[in-house]
């Protein structure tokens, strides 16, 4: 099932539910951004080499918010607004690693990709609103983009649950005490 609607993930024995439904907004991702990352992270999942698709573009408010942090290090312009995916970075990081499901990715992911969301270094930007992740964090979302080797679009390379100081690993240890 999908965040928001009540689910049960197979690496947790407890029952969680994330209150409010989640979802892409249109602006800067597309409407089917969600689908399309989805898709990506279970052809990872799967073993297979997924596309690099386009999911959407930073706000012009957040390309002047990165390139004023980049500025600020003496770091290139990024110079276009679209976002690319792939995704096996993040699927390592947090799925295999942390042991969020491909769901809890994608909802952090929507979450700070959000026209909301502000530039909180060179390379990244984060939702401006606590999320509650389902595991008792309130988190800050944030997104980290590579910003060279795809330009001048933007690699969507990672994605952060700021605060996740339960994490999924976490919880199921505590589950099985």
């Amino acid at each position: 099932m999908w965040p928001g609607r009540g689910s049960t993930h197979a690496h947790s024995k407890r029952k969680r539910t994330i209150t409010g439904s989640v979802q892409c907004q249109p602006m800067p991702l597309n409407p089917d951004a969600d689908k399309l990352i989805l898709a990506n992270l279970r052809e990872i999942e799967k073993g297979n080499r997924p596309k690099t698709i386009s999911v959407g573009f930073i706000t012009e408010a957040q390309l002047a918010e990165l390139n004023a942090l980049r500025a600020e290090h003496e770091l290139p312009e990024i110079e276009g607004r679209e976002v690319v995916f792939i995704g096996r970075h993040i699927y390592e990081r947090r799925v295999v690693a942390q042991g969020y499901s491909i769901e809890d990715v994608v909802t952090q992911i929507c979450t700070a990709m959000r026209e909301s969301s502000r530039a909180n270094s060179a390379t990244s930007i984060q939702s401006a609103q606590p999320r509650a992740d389902g595991y008792g964090n309130q988190v800050l979302d944030r997104v980290v983009f590579e910003c060279t080797a795809r330009k001048p679009r933007l690699e969507l390379y990672s994605v952060v649950p700021g605060g996740d100081k339960i994490s999924p690993r976490e919880e199921k240890k505590k589950a099985a005490e």
